[in-house]
């Protein structure tokens, strides 16, 4: 996760954070539908809030796609970062090391969109 004290928001205004994400799907990607695929987000640190997304198989785009998290409140100088996770699976907090339909999730790039006051 990068923090976004480089990156110089405007603390008054709210952002659209626009990603590209490849969701590579096995032969059981249509069984697990509603398995997890990737989950992303905004949290800052100052106020203990957090704004993302889970994005289950079945939602998922074959290959490349691009998906959108508005931030719900101005971000703020510093204190804030951008998160991206693997989704859940059955097994995967008991030593399971392999997703049952999924063989890839790549995290391509993050792109930052200013929406307004």
């Amino acid at each position: 996760a990068k923090v976004f004290e480089d990156i110089g928001f405007d603390s008054t205004t709210n952002y659209l954070f626009r990603f590209r994400v490849k969701v590579e799907k096995n032969s059981a990607a249509l069984q697990y539908p509603d398995l997890q695929a990737f989950t992303a987000g905004v949290y800052d640190e100052n106020v203990r809030r957090n704004t993302g997304l889970t994005v289950q198989i079945g939602e998922c785009k074959d290959g490349w796609g691009v998906y959108e998290i508005a931030s719900q409140w101005p971000i703020p100088a510093s204190g804030a970062y951008f998160w991206f996770a693997p989704g859940n699976f059955p097994g995967c907090g008991d030593g399971a090391k392999k997703h049952p339909a999924l063989d890839a999730v790549v995290f391509d790039k993050l792109e930052i969109v200013r929406t307004g006051e």
